[in-house]
């Protein structure tokens, strides 16, 4: 439950200016513990997040991270991939 109130402040873009936290993207799911689920690229059961684009504008993830700690804004940094309206 922690995770989930505290997701809007975990999606970073260097591109938004200093202080803006809207972004036209929704994180609708999160896996944390992914026990048999998914498997990633390399077949193992990866945590994994869904990425939503509520905008009429495809969002070019370039440069877009996740993390935990305020003071590592890059720390996960998300594939070099557009997502489309």
């Amino acid at each position: 439950i922690f995770l989930v109130m505290g997701l809007p402040q975990i999606l970073t873009n260097p591109s938004l200016p200093s202080g803006h936290t809207h972004a036209p993207l929704v994180i609708e799911e999160v896996l944390v513990l992914n026990q048999g689920g998914l498997t990633d690229e390399d077949g193992d059961f990866s945590p994994w997040i869904d990425i939503v684009n509520r905008s009429a504008e495809p969002v070019d993830l370039t440069g877009w991270a996740l993390t935990d700690a305020p003071e590592q804004p890059s720390k996960w940094l998300l594939p070099a991939r557009t997502l489309e309206s």
